[in-house]
């Protein structure tokens, strides 16, 4: 489970809540007990919590799915973004780094945030100063605001052999826009922590 997260011994839930005869249901089980658990599968008839009710109705539907199973701790990492882990470095004296994405901003409003981070190098957008680049403590940016839910594309090179941060933002299909900036970098590329999408990790989190 997430860490930030009260932990919840066994969880679990189906990949869907409808099929058709032929259709397969994939049943997704986290289990932090040391015991092997135990699973069934009913119909239920009726589910009514009212004393006076019919009460809990149902009806076995096996089909050989019943048992128990051994538990499993299954990670849970809520959230849109993606860390993708074991990329191999790259030179810091190689040829220029660049980082590129088509965007569609919805809270651009907001402080700053990573769209694409590889290492300590990150193409990021904030609320008054637009697309920007990071190079560990170094800062470039185009120095306007993005309009929300407009389609950009954005972009972040480092050269380290010239030694030249830059970064820009094109708005597409509103007079194609073109803003760009640049600044020196001595600062030098470091791609531990591979790379992550629409997120920046932090203390390798």
């Amino acid at each position: 489970m997430s860490s930030s997260a009260a932990p919840v011994p066994l969880i679990g839930y189906c990949d869907r809540l409808s099929g058709r005869p032929g259709d397969t249901i994939a049943f997704k089980v986290s289990s932090q007990l040391e015991a092997p658990y135990s699973a069934r599968l009913v119909r239920i008839i009726s589910a009514d919590p009212n004393p006076g009710g019919p009460g809990l109705i149902e009806e076995d539907c096996d089909f050989g799915f019943g048992g128990t199973y051994p538990s499993r701790s299954q990670d849970f990492f809520p959230g849109s973004y993606a860390v993708i882990d074991g990329v191999p470095p790259v030179p810091a004296d190689g040829v220029p780094l660049t980082l590129s994405a088509i965007i569609w901003p919805t809270t651009p409003e907001k402080g700053l945030q990573t769209i694409l981070a590889f290492g300590n190098f990150r193409l990021c957008i904030s609320a008054e100063i637009g697309a920007c680049a990071i190079a560990g403590d170094q800062q470039v940016s185009v120095g306007k605001r993005l309009r929300e839910r407009a389609w950009y594309k954005v972009e972040a090179c480092l050269d380290a052999v010239a030694g030249i941060l830059s970064v820009s933002q094109l708005e597409l299909g509103q007079g194609e826009e073109y803003l760009s900036q640049q600044a020196d970098a001595s600062e030098v590329f470091a791609s531990e922590g591979g790379i992550s999408i629409a997120a920046r990790t932090v203390g390798g989190v």
